[in-house]
């Protein structure tokens, strides 16, 4: 499929106040036409000098942007201007003598801008084709559609960002104070950290879980009990006795008959105790720990440790700052001490069974 050689363009001012300069535009999707001719009516070069005088906004600024550009071709004596070499080639073309073609439809008015650009569009289109009418706002394209006058709209990534108003400039401006406040106070930054020390968003640990002893299990192991410490029989002696000590040679003892050992056997009360309170009260015992032996493992087991890192990023020290963490979900946080109780028996140490009593003799 050849080429078309020559398309042309009515555009309204959005092309030259909201767009990129002519010269920068994207014109890939118009590679199917040789030349495209921009086709500047009278009512867009007099809506141009009337905004150019507007301050200092960015459509006041486009505006004499492109007026300097129309002085510069009508200072040339020239109608025209490549603004674009090739690929497509891209001229500029000025027709002020260009009139709206009278009686269009009954509801034109053409002391209405917008009327009058269509109306130039369509006697335009009377001697050039194809042409279509280039705008993004409603009333040229209603007033298009009204006499069937070909238009496309102007492609968005042509347009500039939208530049910010006063009130944004305002806002800016009250962020950049808000944001010098800030930074003259504490900022506090919190992040949770890994075993490693490195910042991470999921922290894991592991709880061993403890069962209780079966009442078997129990019961085998106070029969093992007492194989290993049964009840004693054997008290030693039962008379007493003394007998002079015994001094190595060369040592000299005054008033040696005086001092002696005596050897006291246990009474009957101490065996007494022993066989019918101590044993079997310390048996009993034994029992009641193995029964609650998982509660004594479960205090012993280590916990997960969660750590976060506190960070002071602003410029003043956070004196009296109350930070607050929340939680989530069926779990308990408890505080570590820290330092360990003085009078608190370490918990590795509650695990181990009753000692046996001890054996009068």
């Amino acid at each position: 499929m050849s080429a078309t050689k020559t398309v042309h363009l009515v555009p309204d001012t959005n092309l030259f106040e909201q767009c990129e300069p002519l010269h920068q535009l994207e014109w890939a999707e118009w590679t199917e036409y040789e030349e495209i001719r921009i086709l500047v009516t009278d009512p867009v070069m007099e809506e141009i000098d009337r905004h150019k005088g507007q301050g200092n906004s960015r459509v006041a600024r486009k505006s004499r942007a492109f007026s300097s550009l129309l002085n510069e071709i009508l200072d040339a004596d020239s109608f025209t201007k490549v603004v674009r070499a090739t690929s497509p080639r891209v001229v500029l073309v000025l027709c002020p003598h260009v009139v709206p073609t009278p009686s269009l439809h009954p509801s034109f008015d053409y002391g209405r801008p917008d009327h009058r650009l269509v109306g130039c569009a369509h006697a335009l289109s009377l001697e050039h084709k194809p042409l279509w009418l280039m705008s993004r706002d409603s009333r040229p394209k209603a007033a298009a559609l009204m006499i069937n006058l070909p238009r496309k709209p102007v492609p968005e990534s042509w347009l500039l960002k939208p530049e910010p108003d006063e009130r944004d400039k305002e806002n800016a401006a009250l962020k950049q104070e808000r944001d010098r406040l800030l930074k003259a106070e504490p900022m506090l930054a919190c992040d949770a950290i890994d075993s490693h020390g490195k910042s991470t968003n999921s922290i894991q640990g592991v709880v061993t879980l403890f069962d209780p002893m079966t009442l078997s299990e129990v019961n085998d192991t106070i029969k093992r009990l007492k194989e290993l410490y049964p009840t004693a029989t054997d008290f030693g002696p039962r008379e007493r006795l003394t007998r002079k000590p015994q001094v190595p040679l060369g040592m000299r003892i005054l008033a040696l008959d005086a001092y002696g050992e005596t050897f006291v056997p246990a009474t009957d009360a101490e065996i007494s105790e022993y066989v019918d309170t101590a044993y079997p009260g310390w048996i009993e015992a034994s029992r009641m720990h193995l029964k609650r032996l998982h509660v004594l493992l479960q205090d012993a087991a280590p916990w997960p440790d969660f750590q976060f890192r506190l960070d002071n990023t602003g410029t003043r020290a956070a004196e009296h700052a109350l930070v607050s963490f929340e939680a989530r979900g069926n779990f308990k946080l408890m505080v570590p001490p820290l330092t360990p109780e003085p009078d608190k028996t370490p918990a590795y140490e509650n695990v181990a069974l009753p000692k046996p009593p001890k054996v009068p003799k």
